[in-house]
């Protein structure tokens, strides 16, 4: 995103001016004043400000790409949290519903072996003759 700053400069051809920061690579954080009135005037903010400092400047971009990495790799740490939330809660349904599927296999096994039983002390009646 492209930072923005109001200017009190009124440009030759009558239109109101302001600050801007480059995003391109080769200038990257590097404030340059324009027109807003379509003319297309630009001028660099720091010319005669660094003159010569071509280090300078470097450091100043190396500087502003770390904070922009240090923003990305806090979002990034932030939706792996997110993630990692979700993975917890999935381990929690999958070991409820596995606990649920073994009490109703015991269940079972104990309705079956129950009814087995009564079959067997269940007395045998003889015919009648």
């Amino acid at each position: 995103m492209m930072k923005t700053e109001p200017c009190d400069i009124i440009c030759a051809c009558g239109g109101q001016t302001v600050y801007k920061e480059s995003e391109s690579k080769e200038n990257l954080g590097r404030r340059n004043l324009r027109c807003l009135g379509g003319c297309g005037f630009l001028r660099w903010a720091d010319v005669g400000e660094e003159k010569g400092c071509q280090i300078c400047r470097e450091i100043m971009r190396a500087l502003i790409q770390s904070i922009k990495d240090k923003d990305e790799l806090t979002k990034c740490k932030d939706k792996l949290a997110e993630y990692k939330d979700q993975e917890l809660k999935w381990k929690l349904y999958l070991g409820i519903s596995w606990f649920m599927f073994f009490l109703l296999f015991v269940l079972m096994y104990a309705i079956d072996k129950i009814q087995k039983d009564e079959a067997i002390v269940a007395p045998i009646e003889e015919p009648e003759s």
